[in-house]
């Protein structure tokens, strides 16, 4: 079985921003070690499912709206910047540098789905749809996206700077 890391890289051209997913490492696994690991994780509280309360769409507006979502997702650096009319920002080096200043990268909505609210991301022609959580501390993890198994440590900066 072939497994790949994947990560996203934003790639800008001719002032368009898009997300694209760029192959890290190819590694050839053992099916059986595969449903041992898979077990394992199972056994061990399912280590990548998010913790805390899932935000229903009100409590995902009231974090989000107006504000910057920071992250590290594997050596990425997130700071998006949730823009009123939906506009999604990303902050880069800031307005003001000349070589890597914020740039529209996308847009950003609610999925009012009651029970299973999530923020959507739409980047051209791809989109992710994230599950947000808050913990009894205050700490937000984003979950999926589109139903995956991925749990991100966020901090929502408020306001429209940087992290």
């Amino acid at each position: 079985m072939l497994m790949m890391s994947l990560r996203v890289r934003t790639v800008c051209a001719a002032q368009t921003c898009r997300r694209r997913p760029e192959i890290l490492e190819k590694t050839v696994m053992n099916p059986i070690f595969l449903v041992l690991a898979s077990g394992a994780l199972a056994l061990s509280g399912n280590t990548i499912a998010c913790t805390g309360k899932q935000q229903n769409a009100r409590q995902i507006e009231k974090a989000v709206s107006g504000n910057t979502i920071c992250a590290n997702d594997h050596g990425e650096l997130w700071q998006e910047q949730h823009r009123g009319g939906g506009q999604l920002w990303d902050y880069k080096k800031g307005p003001a540098d000349k070589s890597d200043p914020s740039s529209r990268v996308g847009s950003w909505s609610i999925d009012q789905t009651p029970g299973d609210a999530k923020v959507v991301y739409n980047y051209g022609s791809t989109s992710y749809a994230w599950q947000l959580f808050r913990d009894d501390g205050g700490s937000y993890r984003l979950c999926g996206p589109n139903g995956g198994g991925r749990s991100i440590l966020i901090t929502i900066q408020p306001g429209l700077g940087g992290c």
